[in-house]
């Protein structure tokens, strides 16, 4: 095994055959699984926009692109508004209601939200393309789903820090329970 930072004791350590630190016992497997699926997954829907933008080339190359509509600019603008308020939620909103709540899994499943509204902002992006027939729309749409991305993404060091420092309580937790009930 190569040797990694125990989140419990801060210390670079190589893992015993169990996967614990050496320095202080703790389940550095245990960590780096549930770490490790932190990033899966918000990398996943972070990837699943180039979904997006593959239905719209693969529609526009080889499909029957929509017609150009001529409907108002107004759903334009409404559309506009919903992501500018979606994101907003995303970056300012999200984070903080869910800090405060303990436990790793809150850490998880608000970059997971936040990860889900970014995604929104594509995906109505892609239901304009549908509606009045404009990449130029889709294209305006992806660029702010990805800027949200972005900001969440700058925030992701401190959200995995935060979440370790949580996971490191619980599984000590679970490790006291399981030698208590043995």
């Amino acid at each position: 095994m190569r040797p990694t930072q125990c989140p419990k004791c801060r210390q670079v350590t190589t893992p015993d055959d169990a996967g614990r630190c050496l320095m202080c016992g703790f389940d550095l497997a245990e960590a780096h699984r549930r770490t490790l699926s932190l990033y899966v997954v918000t990398a996943g829907v972070t990837l699943s926009t180039l979904v997006l933008g593959g239905i719209v080339l693969v529609t526009e190359k080889f499909g029957n692109p929509p017609p150009v509509s001529d409907r108002p600019i107004y759903i334009v603008y409404g559309f506009l508004f919903f992501a500018l308020v979606v994101g907003l939620v995303a970056v300012l909103g999200v984070e903080p209601a869910l800090k405060r709540r303990p436990g790793s899994m809150q850490i998880f499943r608000g970059l997971l939200l936040q990860a889900a509204l970014a995604e929104t902002i594509a995906i109505l992006g892609l239901v304009l393309y549908f509606v009045l027939g404009s990449v130029k729309w889709f294209t305006v749409f992806l660029a702010i789903s990805w800027v949200v991305f972005t900001i969440i993404g700058i925030k992701l060091g401190d959200s995995v820090a935060e979440f370790e420092r949580r996971l490191v309580g619980e599984l000590d937790r679970e490790r006291q329970e399981r030698e208590h009930l043995s």
